[in-house]
């Protein structure tokens, strides 16, 4: 998966970074697999992680 096919919305975004937040862990937007906050991609899907990518974490 390339990092086109791995962006989302906005509010997207800020929903996993809350998520994040509160949780430590996010539901994959792709799979919703439930991930450690802190990857690089998801290792069901490989959707590139954009809270990373975007240097929220």
């Amino acid at each position: 998966m390339n990092q086109k096919e791995s962006e989302i919305t906005e509010e997207q975004l800020m929903a996993l970074l809350r998520q994040a937040v509160e949780d430590v862990a996010i539901n994959c937007p792709k799979c919703e697999t439930r991930v450690e906050a802190d990857i690089d991609k998801c290792f069901e899907c490989g959707w590139i992680n954009q809270l990373k990518v975007k240097g929220f974490i």
